[in-house]
């Protein structure tokens, strides 16, 4: 069993969603029949075709539960109930009790739900993998002080500096790293990297 507690970005390697991440995967390995296959797509439909009706069913932002009509907002706005479902005071059951509309099976609902509720968070976590990889042959100066990097932990400082990888890509790969402290680490190099490009232009101008 694997605890995701400890691994990296656990939000996107949640237990949910395991099929979808590993389907297509044992697939191309040859893995899974044609009949499992088959299923696999069929739900991916019904989940798109779900997500579909809820962004086409609109909703008074005051009719959700905890609104609050303000002075300043008197004029209710309209969203869609599938970004009514964002909310996590909004429940998908009651949702559709509310619309007057019949409930999606239970494995389909439970996805639709679960990739709204965190789709914000995912969102900025995929992003910020795009980020890591994009740069993660960065190099890593000899010279540098990780007890200077803001918001960096004891113990990542401490394996850093033991280790003293020469890439973001090494740092990546040293035990208990997290991705907080890469994104840190990152942040700092640039703000290096700025810092320096600006004193040499500075020479070569003087």
């Amino acid at each position: 069993r694997m605890f995701t507690s400890r691994a990296e970005h656990r939000l996107i390697l949640r237990e949910d969603n395991a099929d979808q991440r590993l389907t297509p995967e044992a697939r191309k390995m040859g893995l899974i029949n044609e009949r499992v296959w088959k299923s696999f797509e069929n739900k991916l439909l019904k989940i798109e075709k779900e997500k579909n009706r809820l962004n086409n069913i609109k909703i008074d932002r005051k009719d959700l539960p905890n609104s609050e009509t303000t002075a300043k907002n008197k004029i209710a706005e309209k969203i869609t109930a599938l970004e009514a479902l964002r909310r996590p005071e909004v429940n998908y059951k009651d949702l559709c009790l509310q619309l007057g509309i019949e409930e999606a099976e239970e494995k389909v609902s439970l996805d639709v739900v679960t990739q709204e509720k965190y789709s914000g968070y995912i969102f900025r976590q995929n992003k910020e993998i795009k980020k890591v990889q994009k740069n993660e042959n960065a190099l890593i100066p000899e010279s540098i002080s990780y007890t200077e990097i803001k918001g960096l932990s004891n113990e990542s400082k401490q394996k850093l500096t033991q280790v003293k990888p020469r890439t973001l890509a090494h740092a990546q790969r040293i035990p208990g790293m997290t991705p907080a402290a890469i994104s840190l680490l990152l942040v700092h190099l640039k703000k290096a990297s700025n810092s320096n490009e600006k004193n040499v232009d500075k020479k070569t101008s003087s």
